[in-house]
């Protein structure tokens, strides 16, 4: 290794004639380095915070510090930069205390050569770089083992959510199914159409929450397409309200305001109502009962603008950049309701296969608004 990558060195040493016999072992080396000598531990760390050095070449017993605390503290503080040890110590001594305290190397002063010392600076100096290297690929490591830790807890999650989003409605097909085995509990064909219609609601939910996870899906999405069509926005919007009250009962109140849309409108009535009702459901489920949710709907020449409004519990602000991810719950949402942190998930999708925007704007605990604007035009080649 040349050591043309070693060019400024710093000297930590108090005592005068030891400094001096270091400054001619460099000065005859084919080290061509600045060399700065300071003679105590604060005074080495105040310098390595003022400029970047090569090598240090630290003694250990300093007027402020001595013995293996000093190797300590200052490997401590600067632990990406080569450190060798000066000692007084014969070498089986000191080689031990040098590494154990983040060290590369010792040096024993007595009988040192210039070619000793320029060998040992370039040892230091690669195995610095290797022990830096290793650093960042542990780090790149263990990083990834918590990634996949906290993908395999979100799994998890999303499995209990999906879980019990299934149970519900298959728990009522089957109370359904046994009132109607018992015909003769229930002559009366006004219980029995109930039965059925009611089976036939849990069904269709299933079905919508199977369909919600194909969404999600890389392979779906990708094969997924917008298909427009000419809609009338107000009524579409009160069909979507009105399907909403089936599922929260008396707990919907969702004020819808239309402004003038003229002109011809067409979106995908399927993309649209998946992502109104994802997020007119979020908005009801996580504000007070009986709080008012807001649909405005307004348009220019070329976007159509759908403004959802809550003053619901709001997203944290550290954690709205993840609340896109796919199976990723906020912690207050985790805590307020069941879910399986697919909602906004689908939006997304939705509105990207419509080339649109998405723009979420949250505070904690005073609410969210969600605009989700369409292009009117959409690009043929990419629809």
């Amino acid at each position: 290794m040349s050591t043309d990558c070693i060019s400024n060195l710093l000297l930590v040493e108090d005592n005068a004639q030891d400094a001096d016999l270091f400054q001619h072992l460099i000065h005859r080396s084919e080290v061509n380095a600045q060399v700065t000598q300071v003679m105590g531990l604060k005074e080495a760390i105040a310098a390595c915070k003022r400029q970047t050095f090569d090598v240090v070449l630290l003694d250990l017993n300093l007027p402020d510090s001595e013995g293996k605390e000093t190797a300590a503290e200052f490997c401590g503080i600067f632990s990406n930069l080569p450190v060798l040890i000066l000692s007084d110590l014969p070498e089986g001594q000191m080689g031990d205390c040098a590494i154990s305290e983040g060290a590369q190397d010792y040096l024993a002063k007595d009988d040192l050569t210039s070619a000793q010392l320029v060998r040992a600076m370039r040892y230091a100096v690669r195995r610095q770089a290797w022990r830096t290297r290793l650093m960042h690929r542990n780090d790149a490591l263990f990083e990834e083992l918590e990634r996949q830790i906290q993908q395999s807890r979100i799994k998890f999650g999303f499995i209990s959510a999906a879980t019990h989003q299934l149970k519900s409605p298959l728990n009522l097909i089957a109370v359904c199914v046994e009132s109607l085995q018992l015909a003769n509990a229930e002559p009366d064909v006004q219980q029995r159409r109930k039965r059925l219609g009611q089976m036939e609601q849990a069904i269709a939910a299933v079905f919508e929450f199977l369909d919600t996870i194909q969404l999600t899906s890389v392979d779906a999405a990708q094969q997924a397409s917008c298909t427009p069509a000419k809609l009338e926005i107000e009524d579409f919007c009160q069909d979507v309200i009105a399907s909403l009250a089936m599922t929260f009962a008396d707990s919907v109140c969702v004020k819808l305001q239309v402004e003038d849309l003229w002109g011809e409108i067409q979106l995908d009535p399927v993309l649209l109502r998946y992502a109104l009702l994802n997020l007119l459901s979020n908005a009801v489920k996580y504000s007070p009962p009986g709080e008012t949710v807001e649909l405005t709907v307004s348009r220019s020449e070329t976007w159509i603008k759908f403004l959802i409004s809550d003053r619901g519990i709001g997203i944290p602000s550290e954690e709205q950049s993840k609340i896109l991810n796919p199976f990723y719950r906020a912690t207050n949402a985790r805590i307020a309701q069941p879910g399986s942190g697919l909602g906004l998930a689908i939006v997304q999708t939705c509105v990207e296969l419509h080339q649109g925007n998405l723009e979420i704007e949250s505070r904690l605990d005073h609410g969210t608004q969600v605009a989700v604007c369409l292009p009117l035009a959409l690009d043929e080649a990419d629809a």
